[in-house]
């Protein structure tokens, strides 16, 4: 048997390290105890949730309209990522703090 004894649904399987690599020459010429490459141990990672998050670089005159839009027709998948962390410069979020300031005082007013 070998390290992807388990069949998945679609064809996919999962690795499974088994026993200790013994020494023999036949395990060792089948490969079966060789450690996985570096691609399959990153997208193990990634499938269990221990590799890092991908991240993407998005201009804000597309990113900022599409979740005004979203927020106003309450789409459901914006609540999906709604305690997810968004990191932006920190000038734009020295800006963001001081119109939520000005905002808050015209409000109490």
């Amino acid at each position: 048997m070998n390290r992807f004894d388990r069949q998945l649904p679609q064809g996919l399987r999962v690795w499974n390290p088994g026993p200790a690599a013994d020494s023999s020459s036949e395990t060792q010429a089948s490969g079966e105890n060789s450690p996985p490459s570096p691609r399959t141990r990153r997208e193990l990672d990634r499938l269990s949730g221990i590799a890092p998050a991908k991240t993407r670089t998005v201009p804000l005159k597309v990113f900022v309209p599409l979740l005004v839009e979203a927020q106003e027709r309450n789409s459901a998948w914006l609540a999906d990522f709604q305690d997810d962390n968004v990191v932006i410069d920190a000038d734009l979020h020295e800006v963001l703090l001081a119109y939520q300031n000005l905002r808050n005082q015209r409000d109490a007013a």
